[in-house]
């Protein structure tokens, strides 16, 4: 399902699936740190060769 905007796809739990226009995606990964206390997130993205 592709937009005119970028939009996430979400599982409530920090997990989220970023899907631009062009069909590139890219998972998030929202976490804090109990040593810390500080939000960090993890970005994974898929590239395709075309």
């Amino acid at each position: 399902m592709l937009k005119d905007k970028p939009y996430k796809l979400t599982d409530g739990k920090g997990l989220r699936l970023w899907v631009k226009p062009n069909g590139s995606k890219e998972w998030r990964y929202r976490f804090e740190l109990r040593s810390s206390r500080r939000v960090s997130r993890l970005t994974l993205s898929l590239f395709e060769n075309r």
